[in-house]
């Protein structure tokens, strides 16, 4: 934009007088200013209610709990098959009770706590109730 008084072309932009002669840097023609003043917005999902937020806390507690029976059967499974083949055979009836017995617990247990954060994990993830229906 040009300067009134002494015809100088000045960025209108950041100046608000003149370099020149310091005269005062008028906009010919206003540029429209959008309004910023913040109206309130409407939410178009409502919130989760207590409802669902119980039947989103009820299905993560369902599925940990099948997490963790499926799992631990799983891999019970898994180390039986693996105690069947890999290990011998030999020695002491209760020396092998006492292997089968330790061995059984711990891949259930570890089976156990596996499938349960997988089983929580999985209902976090994909919950029943996502949100209220517009």
């Amino acid at each position: 934009m040009n300067c009134q008084n002494c015809n100088t072309s000045n960025e209108y932009r950041f100046l608000t007088h003149c370099v020149h002669c310091h005269g005062k840097i008028e906009q010919s023609h206003p540029l429209s200013v959008p309004d910023l003043s913040l109206q309130p917005v409407e939410s178009t999902e409502k919130g989760f209610t207590w409802t669902k937020r119980v039947i989103n806390l009820g299905y993560v507690f369902a599925s940990s709990i099948a997490g963790m029976i499926s799992g631990s059967v799983v891999v019970y499974f898994a180390a039986v098959i693996t105690y069947a083949l890999f290990l011998p055979d030999g020695g002491n009836a209760s020396e092998r009770c006492a292997r089968g017995a330790a061995i059984g617990f711990l891949s259930i247990v570890s089976g156990a706590y596996l499938g349960t954060v997988a089983g929580s994990v999985f209902a976090a993830k994909r919950p029943l109730c996502k949100g209220a229906s517009k």
